[in-house]
């Protein structure tokens, strides 16, 4: 007897997204503290009083602060988390109970810096949502994924900042007509990413008010899926919800996502039927994780319930872990993960033996992989075999003794300086002349001149006095100055983290004298008072 299959118009997760504060899932207290700063708006945009918060007393730098628009000190809140945890719709829920009209954003397709321009700041000064006379808050969603190449990459981030600091000018009679106002900002921000650390972010967390939000527990995002599939007509029991939980590693998103996908096809909710409505689920970061760990280390027999293998099952390693790796998606990334992490793997015996094997299939790798032309190449048909080269780790290394696979950073840090280096070297060559690029190539020009450039720009000079500087070093100053100046290059004064006063070379092409973060010898660093007198002369 077959059952007519179930046809959903909605999405269970739009459907069971949380509208009320008490709808909420997760830690209180994280809930609490977000909404202790959108009450701290509300003397300054409904007019009311508040007290002041509790437990930033002792920071010095908020001691003795008063706006005179009374804001937080913070004006914009940060919110992050892994996916699926429910941070937007938190910002949503409680900016609506705190009496907002929520205008919301997606950073990572609008990441123009006009865009703060153009359609933030006129949210923010217009004072209320479009048909609403509620003051509106403004949702910035996955401000994390604005960071990019190029010298704008951070002009969004810097424009959502410089909302933060603007002043009003005062009048004065001899400003322009077409100068336009620069209103102060009067209504909250909240931003919300995935990775708090984010390269891009870098400045917005010394301006933001920091709130990390965290899976809730097991038991309670059990209690409230077992109320859902209560309501939906599913039959489910403690042991399949709980693995469903494990499964997802408690995103709600995804819980939701897989009780549907399980509803359209049968009734009955058990743990057999979610290993199977779950194989493949991917996590990028999670699984390559996963996968390392099961290549190196035995299963453990938490692992071996979550995977819902037999005794017979367990041994057999090649297709599952093929499976594994291919799920990923992201076979290159786990063999550089295996790459990094054999040399760490503790061995029995005959290393030296293990290790040649494992750089054969290294080097097998790299060879098969390098074939590849494209889709109409025939050979195109194996890519799908690459995952096996992987696989073959797992009899090398297998041992409960080796430590946990950590996450490759060494080819990505390496990919990322090199990327650096090239905007330095295409920003420094595009003002050269014709004839020094002519007798330079791209591949000579870091290797040969500039490291000649650095010698040259770096005199042996103590800090220059203009009343007691000998000809002979007023002349090599001279020719300094006369040589950044025909290169476009200049030295900008800048703050460090730490608060000192320094001088960077802009472009930075000290970086080709530069070793793994060590100056090269026979090039010394110009004083801060030589670099000052420099500058001057060059502007």
């Amino acid at each position: 007897m077959c059952r007519q299959t179930v046809v959903e118009k909605h999405l269970w997760v739009d459907r069971y997204r949380p509208k009320r504060y008490l709808d909420l899932l997760g830690d209180d207290r994280i809930h609490r503290d977000t909404m202790s700063w959108l009450k701290e708006w509300d003397h300054c945009v409904f007019g009311r009083k508040t007290t002041k918060r509790r437990g930033k007393q002792d920071d010095p730098a908020q001691e003795g602060y008063e706006d005179p628009y009374h804001r937080p000190y913070e004006k914009i809140l940060l919110i992050s988390g892994p996916p699926g945890l429910g941070k937007t719709t938190l910002a949503h829920v409680l900016a609506t109970s705190a009496g907002y009209s929520v205008y919301e954003i997606n950073a990572s397709d609008e990441r123009a810096a006009r865009v703060v321009d153009d359609r933030i700041r006129p949210a923010l000064e217009a004072g209320s949502g479009v048909g609403s006379k509620k003051p509106v808050c403004v949702v910035i969603d996955e401000i994390d994924g604005v960071g990019g190449a190029g010298v704008d990459s951070n002009a969004f981030i810097n424009g959502l900042i410089q909302l933060t600091l603007d002043k009003p000018r005062k009048k004065t009679a001899g400003r322009r007509n077409g100068q336009k106002d620069v209103r102060p900002l009067l209504r909250p921000i909240i931003c919300i990413c995935n990775d708090l650390y984010a390269p891009s972010l870098r400045s917005l967390r010394q301006h933001a008010r920091l709130v990390r939000v965290r899976a809730p527990t097991p038991i309670m995002l059990t209690n409230r899926l077992r109320d859902v599939c209560e309501t939906e007509g599913l039959k489910a029991d403690n042991r399949a919800l709980s693995a469903l939980v494990g499964v997802t590693k408690g995103d709600i998103r995804s819980c939701l996502n897989t009780l549907q996908f399980i509803r359209a096809r049968t009734v009955e909710v058990t743990e057999t039927v979610v290993r199977s409505a779950t194989v493949g689920m991917k996590d990028s970061e999670m699984s390559t994780q996963q996968v390392w760990d099961d290549i190196f280390l035995p299963l453990s027999k938490k692992r071996i319930r979550q995977l819902g293998l037999t005794d017979a099952e367990e041994s057999k390693y090649v297709a599952r872990l093929n499976f594994e790796v291919e799920a990923t998606d992201e076979v290159d990334r786990v063999m550089q993960g295996c790459f990094d992490h054999y040399p760490k793997a503790r061995l029995r015996d005959a290393p030296w033996a293990i290790f040649e094997k494992a750089h054969a299939w290294l080097d097998a790798f790299d060879l098969f992989t390098g074939t590849f032309k494209g889709g109409d190449d025939p050979i195109w048909a194996l890519r799908e075999y690459r995952s096996y080269f992987a696989v073959a780790f797992r009899p090398l290394f297998i041992n409960p003794g080796n430590p946990k696979a950590e996450f490759p950073q060494a080819d990505y840090e390496a990919y990322l300086t090199a990327k650096a280096n090239e905007e330095i070297y295409a920003t420094f060559a595009k003002e050269l002349s014709t004839e020094v690029t002519k007798s330079f190539t791209k591949e000579m020009l870091p290797t040969e001149l500039l490291p000649l450039l650095n010698r040259i720009i770096s005199p042996p000079l103590k800090t220059v006095n203009h009343q007691v500087i000998k000809a002979d070093e007023r002349a090599m100053l001279n020719r300094v100055v006369q040589l950044m100046a025909d290169t476009k290059m200049r030295f900008v004064q800048e703050k460090t983290e730490e608060g000192q006063l320094v001088y960077r070379l802009d472009p930075a092409i000290d970086v080709f004298i530069t070793y793994d973060g060590k100056r090269s010898a026979d090039v010394g660093a110009s004083r801060f008072g030589l670099r000052q007198v420099i500058s001057k002369q060059v502007s």
